[in-house]
């Protein structure tokens, strides 16, 4: 049987080595996170333009045409398209659909017209 000082020993080594663990999990993660922050770039798409959506290095959503607007239309401009890709990001951000409607585009969010058409 062990006497106390070596159990001691054991227990504190043991947690040592646990806390050790968990801090590295914690900064393994905390760089993950990091690198997926999620961001976009606009595109150009035929007559116009587009944006991806990309968390870390991925491309998560290519749109190269105004989403919400039958058939294939881009964005007039690259301000428009950064506005529709700043709307979804935030949405991805809280946790909702990164879907966007045809109200949503001629909406006006409070930092500027979506007004996409």
């Amino acid at each position: 049987m062990m006497n106390m000082t070596k159990r001691k020993f054991v227990y504190r080594a043991f947690g040592t080595l646990l806390f050790i663990l968990a801090a590295t999990s914690a900064i393994l993660i905390s760089t993950k996170k990091d690198q997926e922050k999620v961001r976009y770039e606009v595109i150009p798409s035929g007559n116009g333009w587009g944006y991806n959506i990309l968390i870390g290095k991925k491309v998560f959503i290519h749109q190269p045409y105004i989403p919400a607007v039958p058939g294939e239309k881009p964005f007039p401009d690259k301000q428009s398209a950064q506005k529709v890709a700043k709307l979804v990001i935030g949405k991805i951000n809280r946790g909702e659909s990164p879907s966007v409607t045809l109200e949503e585009l001629s909406s006006d969010d409070g930092k500027g017209n979506l007004q996409i058409d």
